[in-house]
């Protein structure tokens, strides 16, 4: 086992940055499929989880360059961006559901 406690923060931030890509290609997968049902609303779901999953992304590899690891050896693991994934995917599953229902 490593006492490199590096490796532990870029695997987090590593982590949040893959997930945040996910939901942006989820999101634009989702929007291409529901456009017909759902209509040009779907851009705005694009268009926030897109923001939001940049905005995760960023801050991802801010906190790492920043502040690397806390004084336990632990990436930190900020709530209000895992709060900010959340929502992304309760929108996205909300805009699948409009469209499953209205086709």
């Amino acid at each position: 086992m490593s006492d490199d406690v590096g490796l532990a923060a870029e695997r987090a931030q590593l982590a949040r940055q893959r997930t945040a890509l996910a939901l942006v290609t989820s999101a634009a997968i989702a929007a291409r499929f529901s456009v017909q049902h759902v209509g040009p609303a779907v851009s705005i779901m694009l268009g926030v989880a897109t923001v939001l999953a940049a905005w995760v992304f960023l801050a991802a590899r801010r906190d790492y360059g920043r502040r690397g690891t806390n004084q336990a050896g632990r990436a930190p693991a900020p709530a209000l961006h895992l709060l900010a994934l959340t929502a992304t995917v309760a929108l996205v599953a909300a805009a699948e559901l409009v469209a499953i229902t209205r086709s």
